[in-house]
């Protein structure tokens, strides 16, 4: 037997000691105690965490951008083109592209002229830090299909998704595996050691089916496809991710009912119509499929419940999701709750664009004060998971904790219980679609039990990992 001391969050309280024996815990409570004989491991008030969850990673295009040029420091166009001349591009092409990423300006977009100015005869794919806005090089546009080129080589919308699956496509099988190794590493050196894997194509999804026992984390697949039969063939039990229902706040093409504060003539776009999300919903519930999709704006939510009461007939909609809904209102929040859909939110968002003086206010003015409302939702009952969106934030559970703690919108913020659920008990309860779950399986990764001690708790700034303890410590 072992047994491990130490400050456990557990549900709504905090234990202090697991009991182990046969790879399995056999207790957690609060005695201080140990039986003779037993090795302890004792961790005095350190927080001692199970595995984290990243509910919202896009799982390959992460491990692609880390060997992509990280331009995410820098603030305006012009310095961002000094920046490009000074580089060694070639050191980040992927296949026969330089690739870009992380970009937030204060400013505009690069055209096309201007970025071959900075880099001639490069093909450059630049991607703005949200994901819903990109630029390409006179050298890249030329390598798109004619119907797919703009003038000035800026996208956003749906057009700027059909560029992004074009250079997508481009990428080989095994620069494919490159990626999802970097991101694996990455992933369980910051104690993600369960990412719900993103990917854009059926293709992709079997590469990771294949590789998956030789990465040290666990998956949970999501293709974002309408293609119900394929992804149903593959035994998978949820469809979608980051399939759009609207885009970003950040280029101004998340929807909503009151239009832009910086664009007044402006309140974003839906990129589906009722009834292709109708049809799309009928098909994926014939198969017992979950479906995930992404909602910003409170049309795009109103969409997504509005076309899922009328498929659910007056029942539940168990493990549906709708991945960001940052903003949800009250009478959605209610609705969502009948339905039994789950949220899966990004509390960094908050972090990085929340607040009062930062993006989401200058987008939304005061309507800054309505995104993420993570207590409401906690409160009507709604289970919330917590994830990165990476790669538009980093993977890194610790910080999405800390930041729904300390969400900028006080009467909004999380107990320190709360938010550590958002990314350890409520991913194991949406998968299992249970509320009670089976504490060993909460621990286990891979087979083998594995605990993560914080050096400090979250009430005054993010903690490290001080250790992680594994089935090959214990035993």
């Amino acid at each position: 037997m072992k047994a491990i001391l130490g400050k456990f969050p557990n549900s709504d309280k905090i234990s202090e000691r697991i009991l182990i024996d046969d790879d399995k815990i056999i207790a957690i409570d609060n005695e201080r105690t140990v039986p003779d004989g037993v090795k302890v491991f004792d961790f005095g008030d350190k927080l001692v965490c199970p595995p984290f969850t990243d509910s919202h990673t896009h799982f390959f295009q992460t491990g692609l951008y880390m060997g992509a040029l990280d331009v995410s420091g820098i603030a305006t166009k012009d310095e961002l083109l000094s920046f490009i001349r000074k580089q060694a591009l070639d050191n980040f092409r992927i296949d026969e592209v330089v690739w870009l990423w992380g970009f937030d300006p204060i400013d505009d977009m690069p055209n096309s002229i201007e970025l071959e100015s900075a880099a001639p005869n490069v093909p450059i794919f630049l991607r703005r830090v949200d994901g819903h806005s990109c630029s390409l090089s006179q050298s890249a546009l030329k390598m798109l299909p004619q119907n797919i080129c703009t003038p000035n080589g800026i996208y956003s919308s749906s057009l700027q998704e059909k560029v992004v699956d074009y250079f997508l496509r481009m990428v080989g099988e095994d620069e494919l595996i490159r990626a999802a190794n970097r991101v694996a590493k990455f992933s369980a050196k910051v104690g993600a050691m369960r990412i719900h894997a993103l990917v854009p194509y059926i293709e992709w999804a079997k590469i990771l089916m294949r590789i998956q026992n030789n990465l040290p984390i666990e998956t949970e697949i999501f293709v974002e496809t309408t293609d119900v039969e394929s992804v149903a063939s593959l035994g998978l039990r949820q469809i979608g991710g980051c399939i759009l229902l609207d885009g970003s706040f950040g280029s101004h093409t998340a929807t909503s009912t009151e239009p832009y504060t910086d664009s007044p003539e402006n309140r974003g776009i839906l990129y589906f119509t009722d009834e292709e999300l109708i049809s799309f919903f009928r098909a994926a519930l014939d198969k017992n499929l979950a479906v995930a999709m992404h909602a910003i704006g409170d049309r795009a939510i109103e969409q997504y419940i509005r076309c899922a009461e009328k498929v659910a007939n007056g029942g539940k909609l168990n493990r549906w999701r709708i991945e960001h809904a940052e903003l949800i209102n009250r009478n959605q929040i209610e609705r969502a709750k009948k339905l039994g859909l789950t949220l899966s939110v990004q509390p960094a968002f908050e972090k990085y664009w929340g607040g009062p003086n930062k993006m989401y206010a200058k987008r939304l003015g005061n309507r800054w004060k309505m995104t993420n409302h993570f207590r409401d939702e906690i409160d009507a009952g709604i289970l919330l998971l917590g994830g990165s969106d990476s790669y538009i934030t980093p993977i890194n559970p610790l910080a999405g904790i800390y930041s729904a703690m300390n969400h900028p919108n006080e009467s909004q913020r999380l107990t320190q219980n709360e938010a550590i659920s958002l990314f350890t008990d409520n991913p194991l309860k949406w998968n299992t679609n249970k509320y009670r779950i089976d504490i060993s399986n909460l621990y286990k990764i891979n087979d083998e039990l594995k605990f993560i001690v914080l050096d400090r708790d979250f009430n005054k700034s993010i903690p490290k990992i001080f250790t992680e303890i594994s089935g090959r410590n214990l035993f």
